[in-house]
């Protein structure tokens, strides 16, 4: 190796440490910066549920479940629901853990059932101590005036503002808005409705009362949530209404914080919907204003945007805001995209994200502003009921929305079960972050469902990659042989590559003329040697990829002992206290514990680097030329130590496996290559001339000492 090539290689591993952080994303999310305010009223009495600072403290706040966690049960997911907003403070899946061993054990307990299984969404602490909490219905805004400015009213758990009733000392209470739990279906359907009630604080007369309804029905993925505001100021009023969406999901990667926004457009051009091209996803990182930033546009001229929400490396939350005449659980055969979609002129909501809480408690919130509508008073008691039903663009008793609600996996055939989550394509949620290339995209995706049908096969997913491994490697394997003969061809015809260049060192154009002539008559290709490399680089990417992002390899292992979760290293000793390498911490994460399997990954590769052909060293080396070899040769084991120490199993199984089967494959060819070399010596005939034979087969005559 000359000083150009270790030159190149050492730009080549400056760029690499550049780029791979792309995969992990920052370790610690942005600080939060404070949100404008709309300016807020004073003195509104609320009625609903009284809770005392103590049952906050101890958060003994009254919760209210729909579904549940068992996996026996016909439902998905547990929906445990708080007062406070009428929010969602756990959204739980069934038959999905924390750790290994806690899908392991057998007969669970409900309890450990209830702490046990995965929560996508959860509460997230707030700059100001108070929780974040998902879905929660934060603010009620309301125009006095048509077109006038907006006033806030904040509807969560607050201590600003007195309740209806309360004491003359003028204690400030905690308040809930009113559950009221709905009876349950014949077809399984489980409900919830919460209501709060808003008194105009200069009458003491009931002026607003907001509604919010739950619905979670058995084999979905989904629930229903409906919000809905009437109108009793006695006067048509401008409403709107901030609604939070989904936040609080956990971090899967040790190595960095994968979590992102996704949000989605509808393409009028193709007539579908899918993430656009351009910022896919937002990182956490990209995040670095924690003003809210509005998500997509939906300017008549744009595409507007359709649904978004957030998402780690296996799971995620959507949410879809139901147009008007369309029912999500029963969508007619003549519904196409564009009627999922409310035009842009006619839209009533705007996405919007921003980071809340603070330091390693710190999450993405996705969270949707309607756009003021005028809504006309109700009638007087006594008077008839007026429809409720909100349609958009025109005054009514009152404001309502509906929105289709996702939490669960990241698998393709769960995303994509419902036909609206198909005709939303919800599979696109399933991102490749740094690796979205238009050739790594599907073959990526085929990775996935390659391992997750054959694991499901032959039950054991580590068993799957190995298999992968060997029939990747058995057709490569023709070419992999010529690239090796190749190879040490070249080592051999070293010494005369060596004599041209000296001879020509003064002529490049000469010299290349002649190497090219002598490649020409002696039948060697440099090409051969990196062809290899060339066809593995876009099948090692997608399973980059593909292995990096498949919950199916989730808890999943191939021992029972050992590498037990194929989505996390396989630590086999853990350490009192982690610790982080400086300057590479970033890039691998902190070192938690002993992984054995990075360990025999860096050694396979060191005597596949020893057997390569190039690594043994060219003909006539120098002994610098040598060294520098030796020196690469632990370089690169090193490097592929610290890169997959802290990958998942999966992926360093498959590396492992693909570098021992190259150990044996050289070794392999090398023999066959010497023994067909041994055969041809053995099998060369020698030709003489007639007469008498040569002096090597003919006896001498014995001579005469006594001669003269």
């Amino acid at each position: 190796m000359d000083r150009k090539q270790l030159l190149w290689l050492l730009l080549t591993l400056l760029l690499f440490l550049l780029v791979v952080p792309r995969f992990f994303g920052d370790r610690r999310p942005p600080q939060p910066e404070p949100t404008p305010q709309i300016p807020e009223t004073t003195g509104w009495g609320y009625g609903g549920m009284r809770l005392s600072p103590e049952q906050i403290a101890a958060d003994k706040v009254p919760a209210y479940t729909l579904g549940s966690v068992d996996p026996q049960s016909p439902y998905r997911f547990q929906l445990t629901l708080d007062p406070r907003g009428a929010s969602v403070r756990y959204a739980r899946l069934a038959g999905y853990y924390y750790t290994v061993q806690q899908k392991r054990t057998e007969n669970k307990t409900p309890e450990q059932l209830e702490e046990w299984s995965y929560a996508v969404l959860s509460p997230v602490a707030g700059a100001d101590g108070q929780a974040v909490l998902p879905f929660s219905t934060s603010d009620l805004l309301v125009a006095e005036e048509a077109g006038g400015p907006l006033q806030r009213i904040d509807t969560r758990m607050s201590p600003k503002y007195r309740l209806q009733g309360a004491d003359d000392n003028g204690e400030l209470f905690h308040f809930g808005w009113e559950p009221t739990e709905l009876p349950e279906a014949e077809d399984g359907v489980q409900r919830t409705r919460f209501r709060l009630n808003l008194y105009d604080p200069a009458t003491d007369t009931l002026a607003y009362t907001l509604i919010k309804t739950y619905e979670v029905r058995p084999g979905s993925y989904s629930f229903r949530m409906t919000v809905e505001v009437e109108n009793h100021s006695g006067a048509a009023r401008d409403l709107a209404i901030i609604q939070n969406g989904p936040t609080g999901i956990p971090l899967e990667d040790v190595r960095g914080d994968q979590r992102e926004v996704i949000v989605a457009n509808y393409m009028a051009g193709k007539g579908e919907v899918s993430l656009p091209k351009n910022g896919k996803t937002l990182r956490t990182k990209s995040l670095t204003a924690a003003q809210r930033q509005p998500l997509g546009t939906n300017a008549p001229d744009g595409d507007p945007v359709v649904w978004a929400g957030i998402a780690n490396k296996f799971f995620a939350s959507l949410m879809y805001p139901i147009p008007d005449g369309i029912d999500p659980t029963n969508l007619q055969a003549a519904v196409t995209p564009a009627d999922l979609v409310v035009p842009p002129a006619q839209t009533t909501y705007d996405f919007h994200t921003q980071m809340v809480g603070t330091g390693e408690g710190a999450a993405q919130l996705v969270l949707v502003q309607t756009r003021p509508q005028t809504v006309a008073p109700s009638p007087a008691e006594g008077a008839a009921e007026p429809a409720t039903q909100a349609t958009q663009g025109a005054s009514s008793t009152s404001l309502k929305f509906s929105y289709d609600v996702f939490v669960g996996p990241k698998d393709g055939e769960v995303l994509e079960a419902a036909p609206l989550h198909a005709m939303l394509n919800y599979g696109t949620a399933i991102t490749f972050q740094s690796c979205q290339w238009c050739l790594v995209d599907p073959l990526a995706r085929g990775v996935m469902w390659l391992i997750a049908a054959g694991g499901s096969l032959l039950h054991n997913y580590g068993l799957m990659i190995i298999l992968l491994v060997l029939v990747i490697r058995l057709a490569l394997h023709p070419i992999t042989k010529r690239s090796q003969v190749s190879m040490l061809k070249m080592r051999k015809l070293q010494p005369q590559m060596q004599a041209i260049q000296e001879k020509y060192k003064d002529d490049k154009e000469g010299q290349q003329k002649a190497m090219m002539d002598f490649m020409r008559q002696t039948g060697f290709s440099p090409f051969l040697g990196c062809l290899p490399m060339l066809l593995q680089m876009p099948i090692w990417i997608a399973l980059w990829a593909g292995l990096n992002a498949s919950v199916a390899l989730r808890h999943e292992g191939l021992l029972p002992f050992w590498i037990t979760n194929l989505a996390g290293p396989d630590t086999v000793l853990h350490l009192a206290e982690p610790f982080t390498i400086p300057l590479l911490g970033r890039m691998m994460g902190p070192v938690t514990g002993l992984n054995l399997l990075p360990l025999l990954l860096a050694v396979f590769m060191f005597l596949q680097q020893k057997l390569m052909p190039m690594q043994a060293g060219p003909a006539g080396a120098s002994k610098e030329q040598e060294q520098q070899q030796k020196i690469m040769m632990y370089f690169m084991s090193i490097f592929m130590l610290l890169i997959f120490y802290n990958a998942p199993s999966g992926l360093t199984l498959y590396i492992m496996a693909s570098t021992a089967y190259g150990v044996v494959e050289s070794a392999v060819i090398r023999k066959h290559i010497r023994e067909r070399e041994e055969q041809e010596a053995a099998a060369e005939v020698r030709v003489t001339a007639p007469g008498k034979r040569p002096r090597g087969t003919r006896p001498k005559k014995p001579r005469d000492r006594y001669r003269p």
